[in-house]
């Protein structure tokens, strides 16, 4: 799964989209780690 982050991290940079990684994934970035098979991200998405 990481392997898939971090490619869709390249693309939401490349095209300059804001978003944030929530949920499981995101709690065991910041030390407390959780089981879990799926990844939460959330897209700021606005009028341009």
């Amino acid at each position: 799964m990481d392997e898939m982050i971090q490619k869709m991290e390249a693309v939401f940079r490349q095209l300059d989209i804001p978003y944030v990684v929530i949920g499981g994934i995101a709690a065991s970035l910041l030390g407390k780690p959780r089981m879990t098979s799926d990844a939460n991200i959330v897209l700021v998405i606005g009028e341009k």
